[in-house]
């Protein structure tokens, strides 16, 4: 559809055994649009981060996309080559992963990662990338950037370490972020601000962001659209104000009920 950034159709996801290809996502439709925040929300092995996964090629070997389409900009995600795939991870689409420190290479200094991402896909001069690296961590809302950029991913905070991650996906201008529970390791004061740094940035940098999470009250402060999983099928679909205070289907239900408990 016009105005669309990322349009996933039948997508079956199923675990790569010929025996027993359990489906693992199962038939999924859902849209992002240009600078929308589109929520997709569901519990524990709902296929939520399956999903997200396969977007960016990096489903583990374990499990393979049997139907469907993910187009991105008109582009078939799904038969596009490896070599295109590497050059739209970072520069096009990003992803800010669950657990920073995992993300993270540990022996690297948090700046040498964040630059590492500007030599691949910029053209930008030795300097200029340092620069831009302190200019990254500066715009997260890390106030001593030099410091974080000299520091290794176990010196710094959960927060400090999600705000950096934030910051090397944002560095190459991606028009979409996918977010992967960006704040469950994380206190509730730091999830609250993580969350408005996030929306803060889809304004300001005119991004689309796909935000996946299992905690649905979360995303009546963030999101435009919500997409429900459950069971690798989306059971409910709709603006976010309407699937939060008038969820139609049960689990839905749910959510709300352990979000408000």
């Amino acid at each position: 559809m016009a105005g669309d950034l990322l349009n996933i159709q039948n997508l079956v996801i199923a675990v790569n055994d010929a025996e027993r290809p359990q489906k693992i996502v199962d038939g999924v439709n859902l849209t992002v649009g240009e600078q929308k925040i589109v929520a997709l929300v569901g519990g524990s092995g709902s296929g939520k981060t399956t999903t997200g996964l396969s977007i960016l090629g990096l489903l583990p070997m374990s499990l393979a996309v049997r139907q469907g389409e993910i187009m991105f900009r008109g582009e078939n995600l799904l038969t596009a080559s490896a070599r295109r795939l590497q050059e739209i991870r970072g520069k096009e689409i990003a992803m800010v992963f669950q657990e920073p420190l995992n993300a993270f290479n540990p022996v690297f200094r948090i700046g040498d990662q964040l630059e590492e991402v500007l030599i691949i896909h910029t053209s930008l001069a030795v300097q200029q990338r340092k620069a831009r690296a302190l200019e990254l961590l500066h715009t997260v809302g890390i106030s001593d950037p030099v410091r974080v950029a000299r520091s290794y991913p176990h010196q710094l905070s959960g927060g400090m370490r999600q705000r950096a991650m934030i910051a090397q996906a944002i560095a190459a201008g991606p028009k979409l972020l996918i977010a992967d529970e960006p704040t469950s390791s994380l206190d509730v004061t730091l999830q609250a601000h993580i969350m408005e740094l996030l929306k803060k940035l889809q304004a300001e940098l005119k991004i689309s962001i796909l935000l996946i999470t299992h905690d649905l009250g979360m995303v009546k402060h963030m999101a435009d659209e919500v997409a429900v999983l459950f069971g690798g099928k989306v059971v409910e679909y709709g603006p976010a104000e309407a699937v939060v205070h008038h969820p139609q289907h049960a689990f839905t239900r749910q959510l709300m009920e352990a979000f408000r408990y």
